[in-house]
């Protein structure tokens, strides 16, 4: 997770370009502990905060000899030997900076769409006074830029954009109150109003002359391989990203929590490991000895009980979900949807801590497998009505307990309505399964101040992020495509890597690999739920490489009583935070939020996960709101 930066300026000549570069690093120096290196011409400068997590040296190649050209990145490319071969090259050494400028020289801006991995870079044309750039399909690298009249800056972190001076920062009212009701941002947007996204999948060229942001992916089915099966081809394409991921770092560990995803992943890196000679796999947990709803401890070990491993764990006793909230609102740089990261910055400085480099994440399985949520739908739109059945059977066997009353009835529903979409009942199926349970998660209209709603249009532009679109509510591969298209994927990227860069780690994720992603949307929705269970593909390929305890669970541990401890845990530092507001009370009902909150604590049991959820945020804002204060500007 190393820091990139760059300038391309509007003046030729400027003398300030080094020093511009130098305070840009500075600013993101936590995410360069193995050395900075920066370069500059009279009309660009570009400059690296290098962590060293490929096993190259990546300050070398900067400055490309053969052409007129300059490129910093940070990257880890999957497809070397793809490219390779196309390039022509044969020393296997060369490492990912060269192979992308190499890249750019042959094929010019359609470079990005043949490259495979996390990146983010940028390349200075001198001879064509052009900066090109490009992010990953997926964002699993950031991206900032600033355009204005002094021409176009970016970098890895906001921080650094802001230690040139221009940057404006402002309390946005749309942003304030997407946040609150819990929507992703825009995945262009900032809360700084001239700082901006690249998109994941997208490249950016700039001159003095123009400016433009064009798409080179989009998230699409690949085509399946006539004849292959599914759990076969599953299986290998998993177990190269997982060693793809591997690559470059003696350093490396993973996160194991137990459930299906993280174990998968430690089981084949294990093997990978173990197959080469090498140390056991050295795995980090967090376990909850006082909150047994949450304990994963049996999992865990069923896992480590194979051997091959050398275990961590991190003790969650008591939780404090604002715990160091102030360097964590610096570490984001400004507020964020995941109330959980408390736990996880644990895990990753406990990693640090351990000398690891490279963190292996399961993050992201749910998602890319899916677990084939509108399979029942479609078996009702096309009249199979006893596969339905089977269906539902199984999804009672493992999610409804001995009484089939509520699938006969949602049976019944299938096979006599017209119009499946209408549907309310079974909320406990449609949580796992079937439509989208959306029940509570309007709970900020409760609580904001009806003229902030209102003049931020929030009720229309909440519905419309919570509204399947009309040709994905009946479809699993519409469905499917369109949770991947969400601005939530790239954010989450965002959240957890500033949280693993402020401690010297570069966490990947396994599960979002292209080919991968491209297999799963390309799934026949059989393959994702079949006879009540969810994710069948994984299972399946899992056979033989995972404990049956872990491969066949069908459970999920619910962390929002953890949230709800933590903040009970925190209540004198809430209830000062909901006093002393600074401009809180612009747009949320304080009061009616702070008896909300006593509520909380005098019967946490009776706390929904939305309502939490959205407590955390009005408390988050507040954090935020009292860390700018009085800088900030407040706009409407």
């Amino acid at each position: 997770m190393s820091g990139i930066v760059g300038i391309f300026a509007n003046e030729a000549g400027r003398p300030d370009l080094s020093d511009a570069t130098g305070r840009m690093l500075a600013a993101i120096a936590h995410r360069g502990p193995d050395g900075f290196f920066q370069w500059h011409d009279d009309n660009a400068a570009i400059g690296h905060a290098w962590l060293n997590t490929t096993g190259e040296n990546g300050l070398a190649v900067l400055k490309f000899a053969d052409a007129d050209l300059a490129i910093v990145a940070d990257v880890r490319l999957d497809n070397r030997d793809e490219l390779l071969a196309g390039l022509g090259i044969r020393d296997q050494g060369t490492p990912d900076v060269l192979l992308i400028m190499k890249s750019y020289v042959k094929w010019g801006e359609d470079c990005a769409s043949r490259l495979l991995g996390d990146f983010a870079f940028g390349i200075w044309d001198s001879e064509r006074r052009l900066l090109f750039c490009a992010r990953d399909h997926f964002g699993a690298k950031p991206f900032y830029y600033v355009r204005d009249n002094s021409g176009f800056s970016f970098a890895s972190e906001i921080k650094a954009l802001v230690a040139l001076g221009s940057v404006e920062f402002a309390v946005d009212d749309s942003h304030v109150s997407a946040f609150l009701a819990g929507m992703a941002q825009d995945v262009q947007e900032t809360a700084y109003s001239n700082v901006r996204r690249l998109p994941p999948g997208h490249t950016l060229t700039a001159t003095r002359h123009g400016f433009r942001v064009g798409r080179y992916w989009k998230v699409e089915p690949g085509r399946p391989r006539p004849g292959n099966d599914h759990t076969e081809e599953f299986r290998h394409l998993f177990q190269a990203s997982v060693e793809n991921r591997m690559r470059g770092s003696t350093a490396l560990g993973s996160m194991l929590s137990g459930g299906l995803d993280s174990s998968s992943i430690c089981c084949v890196a294990s093997a990978r490991i173990a197959k080469d000679n090498g140390p056991g796999l050295r795995t980090f947990s967090a376990v909850f000895p006082k909150l047994k709803e949450l304990d994963e401890r049996r999992y865990i070990d069923a896992v480590l009980d194979r051997g091959g491993y050398t275990p961590h764990f991190v003790t969650i006793d008591e939780e404090a979900s604002f715990e160091g909230f102030d360097r964590v609102l610096a570490e984001q740089e400004g507020t964020f949807n995941a109330p959980g990261l408390a736990v996880i910055r644990r895990v990753y400085r406990a990693a640090a801590d351990e000398g690891i480099r490279v963190l292996l994440d399961g993050h992201g399985g749910d998602e890319v497998v899916s677990h084939g949520d509108r399979r029942i739908h479609e078996l009702a739109v096309d009249g199979q009505w006893l596969t339905l059945w089977q269906e539902l059977r199984g999804l009672s066997r493992l999610y409804g307990g001995p009484s089939l009353k509520p699938y006969l009835k949602l049976f019944n529903h299938y096979a006599l309505s017209e119009s499946i979409t209408r549907f309310r009942g079974s909320a406990r199926i449609f949580r796992h399964h079937g439509r989208r349970n959306t029940q509570g998660m309007d709970t900020w209209r409760t609580y904001l101040k009806p003229d902030f709603v209102s003049r931020t249009g929030l009720l229309e532009r909440f519905s419309a992020s919570i509204r399947i679109p009309p040709g994905a509510r009946s479809n699993e591969a519409n469905y499917h495509r369109w949770k991947l298209s969400a601005p939530l994927v790239s954010h989450a990227f965002e959240v957890l890597g500033k949280s693993a860069a402020a401690v010297g780690i570069e966490p990947r994720y396994p599960f979002w690999d292209k080919r991968l992603v491209e297999f799963c949307l390309a799934l026949p929705s059989d393959q994702k739920l079949s006879d009540g269970w969810s994710r069948l593909v994984l299972r399946r390929a899992m056979e033989g490489i995972l404990p049956a305890e872990v491969q066949w669970r069908h459970d999920k541990t619910d962390f929002m009583a953890n949230l709800v401890r933590g903040m009970t845990n925190q209540r004198r530092l809430i209830e000062g935070m909901l006093t002393d507001t600074h401009g809180l009370a612009s747009y949320v009902k304080v009061d009616a939020v702070a008896e909300a909150f006593q509520q909380m604590v005098a019967d946490p049991q009776a706390s929904h996960g939305y309502q939490a959820q959205f407590l955390w945020r009005v408390v988050s804002l507040a954090h935020w709101l009292r860390q700018a204060h009085p800088t900030v500007v407040y706009q409407s």
